[in-house]
């Protein structure tokens, strides 16, 4: 299990964290064409949206999204 920052934007603010079995590679093979694609279109995403889409792709694969909190 690793930990990923997901940097999709130029404001940090924006980006997320996840904890996955995934590898790098695996992430950037599912997120990089989505985001394309999504951009392309001129269609908003969040980054809920990314983890679903995650999910989706590899349902026996363990990703977990660990909330912030901000103090």
């Amino acid at each position: 299990m690793r930990a990923f920052e997901i940097k999709t934007t130029a404001w940090s603010e924006e980006n997320f964290m996840i904890a996955t079995d995934l590898t790098e590679r695996q992430i950037m093979d599912v997120l990089v064409p989505f985001i394309e694609r999504k951009r392309d279109l001129n269609e908003d995403y969040t980054n809920e949206d990314l983890v679903d889409e995650l999910e989706y792709v590899y349902r026996d694969n363990i990703i977990i999204e660990p909330k912030q909190i901000q103090i």
